[in-house]
Formats: C-alpha cells, structure tokens, sequence
C-alpha cells in the first residue's frame, strides 16, 4: 500500500480520536508489547516502550527514534 500525505490526515484523526475519547494509557511495558507483537523486532519493541516513557526526559529524542527505527529496518 502507498503512502501519501492522505495517510498522515487519517493518522492525525486517529491520534486525536484517542486522545479525545480515551483517558490516558497506562505506560507500554515492553515484554507486554513482545506478547501482543511476537512478530515485532525486539529493538523496534524497546524503542516503542522507550518513546512512551511518562516523564518527556526518559524519552528518546527524534534522532534517535530514527537511527533505531533505520537499524531495526536494515541492520
């Protein structure tokens, strides 16, 4: 499937659809994430339960996000 500009609107409503109707989630546990995704990479698993961190200072920065998510792809 392509993505286009049209993808990332439809992502916009459903990341404002959650955050409108939905209280906040709990923290993402990372072997909780490797239960429901036994399909994921464990470094794209680690870099999920890192992003969502409650404090913004135990997040990674985008950079880094990148790197990660380009390892994780091509090794």
């Amino acid at each position: 499937q392509e993505f286009t500009p049209a993808s990332d609107v439809y992502a916009l409503a459903a990341t404002v659809f959650e955050v409108l109707a939905f209280p906040a989630p709990p923290p993402l546990d990372a072997g909780e994430l490797r239960a429901g995704r036994p399909d994921w990479p464990a470094a794209l698993v680690e870099l999920v339960a890192q992003c969502a961190q409650r404090t913004p200072e135990s997040r990674p920065r985008m950079g880094q996000c990148v790197s990660a998510l380009e390892l994780a792809h091509f090794g």
